[in-house]
């Protein structure tokens, strides 16, 4: 692998993804959606799209909710909502 070499799955065809990673990027896509209507109700991922592509930030989502998912079904434990503490954004 040459150094810098940086994959990005920005691309990534829908076709190309199994149905589990579909269904993980269509929901992270659904979130965004919800996050650009009510930011206040999803404070960090609307921080996340004033930085960020809707593309990148989805994908981001999505993998986030796939390490989620693997920790519930590893664990055998109920989900827990952990608070997350927003920092306002730096002007």
């Amino acid at each position: 692998m040459q150094q810098g070499y940086r994959k990005h799955l920005i691309f990534t065809s829908v076709f190309t993804l199994n149905i589990r990673e579909y269904l993980l990027v269509t929901g992270a896509f659904a979130v965004l959606k919800q996050a650009r209507a009510h930011p206040e109700k999803y404070p960090w991922v609307a921080q996340l799209l004033a930085r960020k592509p809707a593309k990148v930030v989805a994908l981001a989502l999505a993998n986030m909710m796939a390490r989620v998912a693997w920790a519930v079904l590893a664990k055998k434990e109920i989900y827990r909502e952990r608070q997350i503490a927003v920092t306002p954004a730096s002007v």
